[in-house]
């Protein structure tokens, strides 16, 4: 297969090259990620900015093309999908995302947004994230599991969905197995912490996940808090057509 492959950690992260590195052992690869990180950018784009273009050697050594860019992680897909129409992907894959994106991180998440662009453009989307993973974290692990799966994604592709791929950090052989899996829920203390400077005050955002019993067994994070790969179709229409049908009951006349 033909992947174009994208990040929102940045071009010189561990999970991009991992993945690079798996995949290209089976497939051609084009590389099109972010100058630097870019997380929680969603599928954000870059609007009457300029967005520079970079050559990148990070890949060479798999005879593999890559290409660095200024803009957000969608940007690079959109971007780089006008520049090398000649590239043609089947897939469209995001990742390998230091940390996991379980439940509502798919709102926010870069490496979502990466997929979600791919399936805009009519390629088959896929984002993958390994969970608690570090520049030290099992990200061999997963780009064996996504270069394990990722045929069979691709034939079940229906234009409708992308796969949202969340690997625990353990070793291969101490993985569970896989499940099928809905979103589930991931509750977050914020903490914005506030810094006073010469140029004025800002704000960062950090915090912490909470624990709660408001998950599915078949949530995406219970699934890999108890050690399996958790893959969940995510739509990319969200019109919520159940309550579409409800809603028609309404007197809705100006």
């Amino acid at each position: 297969m033909k992947i174009i492959i994208g990040n929102d950690d940045g071009i010189d992260s561990k999970g991009i090259f991992e993945l690079v590195k798996e995949l290209s052992k089976e497939h051609e690869i084009l590389v099109l990620a972010p100058s630097e990180d870019r997380s929680g950018f969603s599928h954000s784009l870059s609007v009457r900015k300029p967005i520079y273009v970079v050559e990148s050697k990070n890949f060479e050594q798999f005879g593999v093309k890559a290409y660095h860019m200024t803009g957000t992680p969608a940007d690079c897909i959109k971007l780089g999908l006008d520049i090398f129409k000649e590239f043609a992907p089947d897939v469209v894959l995001g990742g390998i995302n230091h940390g996991a994106n379980l439940g509502m991180d798919v709102m926010y998440s870069g490496t979502c947004g990466v997929a979600m662009e791919g399936a805009l453009a009519g390629f088959c989307g896929v984002a993958v994230s390994l969970d608690g993973g570090k520049n030290g974290g099992h990200f061999d692990v997963a780009a064996k599991v996504v270069r394990k799966f990722l045929p069979q994604l691709y034939e079940r592709y229906t234009g409708e969905n992308i796969w949202n791929i969340n690997v625990p950090n353990k070793e291969y052989d101490d993985l569970k197995g896989v499940m099928l899996s809905q979103i589930g829920v991931q509750i977050y203390e914020d903490i914005y912490k506030k810094f006073e400077t010469e140029d004025g005050i800002y704000y960062s955002l950090g915090g912490y996940t909470v624990e709660h019993n408001q998950n599915h067994p078949n949530g995406d994070v219970e699934v890999v808090k108890n050690g399996y790969v958790s893959i969940t179709p995510v739509k990319v229409n969200r019109t919520d057509f159940e309550e579409l049908e409800k809603a028609k009951a309404m007197s809705l006349v100006l």
